[in-house]
C-alpha cells in the first residue's frame, strides 16, 4: 500500500487490524502520524518511509502486534520513539534508530523476542520497560556509554 503523496496525516487508528496490508510506504509529505495506526496488523510485514519525511514523532503504540515486520529503518529526524511503538513485534530483528532520537517510550520494544541488536544514540533517554522481554545479548549496544 502506499500512501499518497499530499496527504499530510495518517489518523489514530487509521489501519488498525488490517490484515490485508503486507507493505507500506510513508511519503515525504506526511506531517503527522497518530496513535495505533497499524496496531494488530498482523500481516505487516514492510514499512518504507520517504527519505525526506521530515517527521519527529510517531503517535503512541502504531506498530503494536505488527507479528510479521522483521525490519524498520526510521526516519533521519525522528526524535522519539513513543510508548508502545514496536510492542510485541516478536519477530522484529533490525531496526536502525537515526541520531536524532533522544527518548524511547516505556514499553517501546517489550516483547520484540527476536531483537538481538540495537544500535542506540549516546544521551537518548529510556523509558521504564522499554526493552522488557528482549534478549538484549551482549550486542546489545548503547553509544556512548560503556
Amino acid at each position: 500500500m502506499t500512501i499518497k503523496n499530499g496527504i499530510t496525516e495518517i489518523p489514530n487508528r487509521a489501519f488498525m487490524g488490517c490484515q490485508s496490508i503486507r507493505k507500506v510506504i510513508i511519503p515525504a509529505s506526511i506531517e503527522s502520524i497518530g496513535d495505533y495506526i497499524f496496531n494488530m496488523s498482523g500481516n505487516l510485514e514492510e514499512i518504507s518511509f520517504a527519505d525526506a519525511l521530515n517527521i519527529t514523532e510517531f503517535g503512541i503504540g502504531i506498530f503494536i502486534r505488527c507479528t510479521k515486520l522483521k525490519s524498520v529503518v526510521l526516519p533521519p529526524n525522528l526524535r522519539s520513539i513513543n510508548a508502545y511503538t514496536f510492542n510485541a513485534c516478536i519477530n522484529l530483528n533490525n531496526i536502525i534508530i537515526p541520531n536524532t532520537v533522544k527518548t524511547i517510550g516505556e514499553l517501546a520494544f517489550s516483547g520484540c523476542e527476536k531483537l538481538n541488536t540495537i544500535s542506540i544514540p549516546s544521551g537518548v533517554t529510556i523509558g521504564t520497560d522499554a526493552f522488557l522481554n528482549c534478549p538484549c545479548d551482549p550486542s546489545f549496544y548503547v553509544a556512548g556509554n560503556t
